[in-house]
């Protein structure tokens, strides 16, 4: 008899419009202020925008403060938990301390770092002179992650004045842009060369990208030059490259300008795209999109101006921030030409518009619309989330103290996380209780969302402090315990295995009662 009624509760649920329910839980996770672990006498002060991991892992770089505190700043550092959520904060790397892999040489300046779901991390760090080798501008500087796959130890993974791996010339490394990790340990980064042991390397074929060359796990190589010929356009050439977004399946997805190769006309309306698996995960590199031509699912026929680089998911997909102009119906001007395009109905659906500037915020009971966003994150489902600056729409005046938010896109549902002017309650550095400070910026990168849902992201108060936070956001499509973003009959047999495991799934609390 229970699990008949069960059933026609279910059914019940079935029959009426399907909701989605936002369950926010904010998780503290640093604040300016805290003893800094692993560090005599030093506070976490200012942070970097935090990368999150499958596994709820988070990782961040931090400016300490120090007792007494030098005339010039303290060191930095690279945290993370790498257990998993809620598993306590790690140091990974301190200025000074001895870079593995390096010759005796340290680390100076760190700069923000990658996480995977086995706890490896990846940055780009520069060196200082320690107990070895001399350490000059020739090859201070270095990228950092696991040496040989996931789990494997923190090491050195390319050096300024070293080979690059794979170019026919013999270049050399000059310096690093920012990295990406999969969850093989793979590491995929941008990389300025200079003249090695043979041709002379120029400002017109200096800027590359590195990945795994084959797939996940596979040896580390060219993914694509400055100057080599543009994949999906006949004609033109890469000319700048952007640091690359890299998934589980060892594709990457980046933004790259171009120039005129051995035909194409490229010029400054259609030099830039964006380029990716063009056929899901484990398919070849190519154009997925381009400037000057029309974005999908707009009603006023504007065309692409420009992008910002995209994120890039387990399935293939990709999401980014784009402008507008005016294409083949009404005018685009300033106040709707930036909007944010992905996956729109879930993992694997056709890339189309999410949302545009000019449109209303869902939820805000000021009635406040979409001034211009920051580039977006995603995840495996296909969801999103993103910074927003908003401005005064049907309703209250909107003003610098209430004017970002951060928001998700879930099963074709929008809803806003938290807002500047919300009062979130943090945990007070000496453990003697709590306090609410006032939201001001709100920082969320490319990787600050996880396949389970899960949000990392930076806040900095009005009073300046700041703080990396998660949230479990728990917007769920109520009924749709198969996850695949519709409630239909295809629920009832995972619902039916729900109640033999006594886990408790939100999407099956159809009567939101926790049980």
């Amino acid at each position: 008899m229970m699990l008949l009624r069960t059933l026609v509760v279910l059914l019940t649920g079935l029959l009426v419009p399907s909701t989605i329910v936002a369950q926010v839980t904010f998780n503290q996770i640093a604040l300016t202020g805290e003893s800094a672990p692993g560090v005599a006498t030093a506070e976490f002060g200012a942070f970097t925008d935090p990368t999150l991991s499958a596994s709820g892992d988070v990782a961040f770089e931090v400016e300490l403060t120090l007792d007494p505190q030098p005339v010039f700043g303290g060191p930095d550092a690279i945290y993370s938990t790498t257990s998993g959520a809620g598993s306590p904060l790690e140091i990974i790397a301190l200025t000074g301390d001895a870079a593995p892999g390096a010759g005796g040489a340290g680390y100076d300046p760190l700069f923000p770092p990658s996480i995977n779901a086995s706890g490896d991390v990846t940055f780009t760090a520069f060196l200082q002179s320690g107990l070895g080798d001399p350490v000059g501008f020739i090859n201070n500087n270095a990228l950092f992650g696991p040496v040989a796959g996931a789990g494997s130890p923190l090491g050195l993974i390319a050096r300024e004045d070293s080979p690059a791996p794979g170019v026919a010339d013999g270049a050399e490394f000059a310096s690093f842009g920012p990295s990406s990790i999969n969850l093989f340990g793979d590491v995929a980064f941008m990389a300025f060369l200079r003249t090695g042991t043979g041709a002379t390397v120029t400002n017109d074929n200096s800027v590359t990208i590195f990945g795994p060359t084959s797939g996940a796990g596979s040896p580390l190589g060219v993914i694509a030059r400055e100057g080599d010929s543009a994949l999906g356009v006949a004609g033109a050439e890469y000319d700048l490259l952007f640091p690359p977004a890299l998934n589980a399946s060892g594709d990457v997805a980046l933004r790259i300008g171009l120039r005129n190769g051995t035909g194409a006309v490229v010029n400054s309306l259609n030099n830039d795209a964006i380029f990716g698996p063009t056929s899901g995960a484990g398919s070849s590199l190519g154009l997925i999109v381009r400037e000057d031509t029309p974005a999908p699912g707009v009603a006023d026929g504007a065309e692409f101006a420009s992008f910002v680089s995209p994120a890039l998911n387990a399935s293939g997909d990709v999401a980014f921030q784009a402008f507008l102009r005016t294409g083949t119906g009404a005018p685009v001007d300033l106040s709707n030409d930036d909007a944010l395009f992905g996956p729109t109905s879930g993992a694997g659906s056709s890339l189309g518009l999410i949302v545009r500037e000019d449109t209303p915020a869902p939820g805000l009971a000021d009635g406040a619309e979409f001034d211009f966003f920051g580039a977006p994150a995603l995840n495996a489902s296909g969801n999103m989330a993103f910074e927003a600056f908003l401005r005064t729409g049907t309703g209250a005046a909107v003003d610098d103290s209430n004017n970002r938010g951060l928001f998700t896109f879930t099963a074709g549902q929008m809803e806003c996380i938290v807002r500047e002017g919300d009062l979130l309650t943090v945990t007070l550095p000496d453990g003697a209780g709590t306090e609410d400070r006032t939201v001001g910026a709100i920082e969320i990168s490319r990787t600050g969302l996880n396949d389970n849902g899960m949000l990392a992201f930076r806040i900095v108060f009005t009073d300046l402090t700041q703080g990396i936070f998660t949230a479990g956001t728990g917007s769920v499509l109520l009924g749709d315990v198969n996850r695949d973003g519709i409630v239909n009959f295809l629920d009832i047999s995972p619902f039916i295995m729900r109640l033999t495991s006594g886990a408790l799934l939100a999407e099956a609390d159809i009567n939101q009662d926790g049980i």
